[in-house]
């Protein structure tokens, strides 16, 4: 039976592809040269980037064999890897890279579509539950289109689905600081998040003294890296929760170098 969560983040998921494909549909083509805050990305590399991983994670899904190759070919690469596969969507013009993305995508989530949510995948790293691989791919989805609407200059109203992103911040503290080489909190930290529409989400243990009080936007925006901690409203308490916002990073693989203050860009 499948888990009613994974059906509504699987849902999700479609809305955010949705959303930014249509915002790629009404850009003219020379700004698909922009570079973004993640720089030297391009609006291109970032949806090359997206297409290349949304595909690697179907094969993850339903051809193990194909996808452990990717695996031994990414990590025994000499070089940076994720420049290798920039080099497709560097290949192609702007309308070749949003079809990719829109054919991988569709494929991913069709690969989702026929688990349950509880199933162990294959990744990079541990291997993952379902759930929280589909709630991932929400996440880069968002992050990326995070990018590519600050490279436009254009604002973006956080909608309910950024709850993957924030779900995923709270679930990856220990992480946080096992990735700096620092000793994770063994109570944990406790998630006090406020919506856009008056809702409260929380987690973590009521009683543990480590606490962050944030929107989901700033909170979103913080563990992605996506905006430095000075530009956001978040307030820490506790030793453990103070460190926290200083290191938090929600994606796999060494510390993220982070963004400057906007004042510095």
């Amino acid at each position: 039976m499948k888990d009613p969560e994974f059906v509504d983040c699987l849902r999700d998921l479609s809305s955010e592809v949705h959303e930014l494909s249509s915002l790629l549909g009404e850009i003219d083509l020379s700004s698909w040269d922009k570079i973004t805050p993640s720089e030297p990305w391009s609006i291109q590399d970032s949806i090359g980037h997206l297409a290349y991983f949304d595909r690697v994670q179907a094969l993850a899904i339903e051809e193990a064999g194909a996808f452990q190759a990717i695996v031994e070919r990414f990590f025994n690469f000499v070089g940076d890897p994720m420049e290798e596969h920039l080099k497709i969507s560097r290949s192609q013009d702007p309308s070749e890279t949003l079809a990719w993305w829109k054919s991988s995508s569709t494929l991913m989530r069709a690969a989702f579509q026929n688990l349950e949510g509880s199933e162990k995948l294959p990744w990079f790293g541990p291997p993952m539950r379902a759930i929280s691989a589909l709630r991932a791919r929400v996440m880069e989805t968002w992050a990326h289109g995070q990018d590519i609407y600050d490279a436009l200059g254009l604002e973006r109203e956080p909608t309910p689905r950024i709850y993957h992103v924030v779900y995923l911040g709270h679930r990856t503290v220990g992480w946080s600081f096992l990735s700096h080489g620092l000793e994770a909190p063994q109570g944990g930290i406790r998630f006090e998040i406020h919506t856009n529409d008056g809702k409260i989400w929380e987690f973590g243990d009521p009683d543990c003294q480590d606490v962050i009080v944030a929107t989901a936007l700033d909170l979103a925006l913080l563990v992605t890296q996506r905006r430095h901690r000075s530009d956001l409203i978040i307030e820490a308490t506790g030793d453990n929760a103070k460190k926290w916002v200083e290191i938090a990073q929600v994606f796999a693989g060494p510390p993220g170098p982070g963004r400057k203050p906007l004042s510095e860009q």
